[in-house]
């Protein structure tokens, strides 16, 4: 399933990053579903943290494995719910 929604009467689409207990973390929404807005997504949860995840649970978008890699580095372990 993709996380779309309708703002200002344009579609785009919802990135969230919630940590382990369950509370968000940063929210964006982006006109595209691609690699440079995950990118800019996980610097941006990056920065609201001031730390890099453990691991990763995305829902399967095939860009996110490398975005993961060069934003947030190899050691993170992404796991996909799809």
């Amino acid at each position: 399933m993709k996380p779309t929604l309708r703002f200002g009467g344009r579609w785009c689409y919802l990135y969230r990053a919630i940590d382990r207990n369950g509370d968000l973390v940063d929210t964006m929404l982006s006109k595209h579903r691609d690699m440079a807005a995950a990118q800019a997504f996980f610097r941006s949860a990056q920065s609201t943290t001031g730390q890099v995840p453990d691991q990763v649970t995305t829902d399967g978008n095939g860009s996110y494995p490398r975005a993961i890699r060069s934003t947030l580095g190899r050691r993170i372990v992404h796991r996909s719910s799809a």
